[in-house]
């Protein structure tokens, strides 16, 4: 049994210094053969404390609103003056300020053109015929060298062409 008890103590110390894992059982420097070194990490309990940190007080000045955030109407300052009084007397007949002839011609009859540039309607009496010449518009008739012609109640103009004059335009402003 000696010798049974010889083998087992030689078998046990073989295998306890061969082994880098034999349980704990050879010191770690006399280990043999290829490996890696394992490292274990232990979590560690650590104590939480919550803590509140409250923030610095800050100051808003309020903004004044008044009623629906628009700004507020107010009455306008009286005039100085009072309102004008409503005028309804006619206006003066427009002036005639230019008149004009063109080219010689023919000593039958002269073109004669008219232009309204009053802003108006007026009433144009060309020898004793009465026209309505509408605003921003002309009226072109053929009449004698001699004629006549009125505005809106105005004194009568009279007109003598000369013999090489074919046209003339009269221009009511």
């Amino acid at each position: 049994m000696s010798r049974t008890v010889g083998l087992a103590l030689v078998a046990l110390f073989a295998v306890a210094t061969t082994s880098a894992d034999a349980g704990g059982w050879g010191p770690p420097w006399r280990t043999s053969g290829y490996g890696y070194s394992v490292t274990y990490y232990y979590p560690v309990a650590v104590a939480v404390v919550p803590y509140y940190c409250a923030p610095a007080p800050v100051y808003v000045r309020p903004v004044p609103i008044y009623g629906n955030g628009y700004a507020q109407p107010q009455p306008a300052p009286p005039s100085g003056t009072g309102e004008p009084p409503l005028l309804k007397k006619p206006m003066a007949p427009p002036d005639v300020i230019e008149s004009k002839s063109f080219s010689p011609g023919g000593t039958r009859g002269v073109k004669v053109g008219f232009w309204n540039i009053t802003g108006r309607d007026v009433k144009l009496t060309i020898n004793g015929k009465t026209h309505v010449l509408p605003r921003d518009r002309s009226l072109t008739l053929n009449v004698g060298r001699e004629f006549s012609w009125q505005v809106d109640g105005q004194p009568t103009q009279e007109e003598r062409l000369a013999e090489e004059k074919a046209s003339h335009e009269i221009v009511l402003r």
